[in-house]
């Protein structure tokens, strides 16, 4: 087992996904892929893989499930072998060890699999390889801001850019709403502090009797305005996302 320091999947390291695949190239039909209780999606796409090197896939019931997103997610890249509680995910592995029966192989996404893998393991990638692997499209990484690629066809929705950062639609939608609520409370610093400044202009003005207060007084009510605006979009992102503590 080696923890590698390569670009991040998902926006974290490690990650499900590139575990899986390495677990999938390597071992093929003698790999055991078990998704488990999680938020958002990682770990989908890693499953798929395991499945199309000849491997064994294992899915928590989602009704059983803390929090469902991993295991929902990937039911729809995949038909798991196994679908079941908790308790009944050990067991299904042991069977799973002495399963002989014939599961298919999926040439073209092994080799895909393998392409990322040597990615994730070199810390190296190309728009030439990426090429191989998918199409370009008109987004940029959030990461580095490099050119994106959409991965593959089909569930999950996957990109990777040039400089070998990769993520799932879920994961990339996760971090483009964080983004976004960022930006809005930086703008309302900013705001604020334009209205601080133009209070102290009018201040002073208004103790030296210049001509300029009154066009000063006129910025106030703009600015107090575009300040509540900016807060209300900020708060829509955190009220969309249910069941955390506010602090």
């Amino acid at each position: 087992m080696v923890l590698s320091s390569g670009p991040k999947e998902n926006f974290t390291r490690p990650a499900a996904d590139p575990l899986f695949r390495s677990a999938a190239v390597n071992y093929g039909d003698r790999a055991i892929g078990v998704v488990l209780t999680g938020k958002l999606d990682d770990g989908a796409a890693g499953l798929k893989a395991i499945q199309a090197c000849g491997g064994y896939t294992i899915v928590q019931d989602p009704s059983t499930c803390v929090a469902p997103d991993m295991p929902q997610a990937a039911l729809k890249a995949v038909p798991p072998d196994v679908v079941a509680p908790i308790e009944d995910i050990g067991p299904a592995i042991v069977r799973a060890l002495t399963d002989s029966s014939f599961r298919s192989f999926n040439m073209n996404e092994r080799q895909r699999a393998a392409l990322e893998l040597n990615i994730a393991a070199t810390g190296d990638s190309s728009p030439a390889q990426l090429e191989r692997l998918g199409q370009r499209t008109s987004m940029t990484c959030p990461e580095c801001g490099g050119i994106i690629w959409r991965i593959g066809e089909g569930y999950p929705l996957r990109y990777r850019c040039h400089t070998g950062h990769a993520f799932s639609a879920m994961s990339l939608k996760e971090q483009q709403r964080s983004g976004t609520e960022d930006a809005l409370w930086s703008a309302v610093r900013r705001l604020q502090e334009k209205l601080l400044l133009v209070q102290d202009q009018l201040s002073l003005a208004e103790t030296t009797d210049s001509a300029g207060a009154p066009a000063l007084r006129a910025e106030i009510a703009p600015l107090e305005n575009a300040i509540r605006t900016v807060r209300r979009l900020a708060k829509e992102p955190a009220a969309a996302t249910p069941n955390q503590s506010v602090g």
